[in-house]
């Protein structure tokens, strides 16, 4: 559906994508926080299932976010946007910071400077929030440690790497993060190709890597290379 959005614009099919994903899905993420909010507040919640509620909570907001990044998106040209890339990820991990109380994220960020703006919008924001939670899925006892590092490229690129102290996906596996669903084969839709979506959509780039020896985390990471806007 998204991708129909972004390939046509306010055409045809895609309009009604967008006003049913706008208005009518969103109505429906608040009906289902409101519930969930309520359910977590009564007396007779136990402390786990009140755990298990605060991350359902932290899903409906990010899905909500999501909708509201791609109602913006939808408003303009992908080759038109750009963002502040300090924004983007700082945006990303206080809004991450904030999902979940039962989580406890550590975060290094070098790099990273106020001034590095990249084609893209809010969209990004939903990247960096995705990888982020897709770490924190695969860490021990609710705690991720997370090590960002920017750096500008000679061909007008910033990369970001993202590199965390979770549990690395099984190698057969690893292909298929970023994987399109394939009806023939029958292989679904790998757990981040929305990233993927996002990223190549402003003519950059995401990568998994495997941890390194010396990383000291142990669980590999992200690269995502993203194109800068000339100063």
């Amino acid at each position: 559906m998204t991708d129909d959005i972004w390939k046509f614009g306010q055409k045809g099919d895609s309009r009604f994508y967008l006003d049913v994903l706008t208005h009518d899905i969103k109505n429906l993420n608040q009906g289902v926080y409101g519930y969930l909010e309520l359910m977590s507040m009564m007396p007779d919640t136990t402390e786990k299932q009140k755990k298990f509620l605060d991350e359902a909570l932290g899903y409906v907001r990010m899905s909500s976010n999501l909708i509201n990044s791609i109602e913006l998106d939808s408003q303009t040209r992908a080759n038109d946007q750009c963002i502040g890339l300090s924004k983007a990820i700082n945006d990303a991990t206080e809004y991450f910071d904030s999902l979940n109380s039962n989580m406890d994220l550590s975060l290094i960020v070098e790099g990273l400077s106020s001034e590095i703006t990249v084609q893209g919008n809010l969209l990004l924001v939903d990247v960096f929030l995705f990888l982020l939670d897709f770490m924190l899925k695969r860490c021990e006892g609710g705690r991720l440690r997370v090590n960002i590092r920017i750096k500008e490229t000679l061909d007008n690129s910033a990369q970001v790497t993202l590199e965390g102290d979770f549990k690395p996906p099984e190698r057969e596996s690893i292909s298929e993060l970023f994987y399109e669903s394939d009806p023939l084969t029958g292989r679904k839709r790998g757990k981040l190709v929305f990233c993927k979506s996002i990223v190549e959509r402003f003519g950059g780039t995401v990568n998994y890597f495997e941890p390194s020896i010396t990383s000291g985390l142990g669980g590999g990471g992200f690269t995502v290379v993203l194109k800068e806007v000339l100063k």
